[in-house]
């Protein structure tokens, strides 16, 4: 039987996985690269990991991997 810190360790490192993976995928890769979508479209969240998070039309694609990206780096931090 594992320990919660274990569980909730294995549980983190799976969520890194899944978003490090949903951020190399091809569609995100090339929502990242397209600049004329700096503003906020409504179908962002079929685009973005992580859809869950709240973007509102004045989040900027800037704004948005910037929170995706500090979303990696938390679940490195917390592992």
């Amino acid at each position: 039987m594992h320990s919660r810190k274990e569980i909730k360790r294995e549980h983190a490192k799976r969520n890194k996985q899944r978003l490090l993976e949903q951020m190399q995928s091809r569609r995100f890769q090339e929502w990242d690269r397209d600049h004329d979508s700096e503003r906020y479209e409504p179908e962002w969240s079929s685009q973005l990991p992580f859809s869950t998070l709240t973007w509102t039309p004045e989040t900027t694609k800037h704004q948005a991997v910037a929170r995706l990206r500090a979303m990696v780096k938390e679940q490195f931090i917390h592992q």
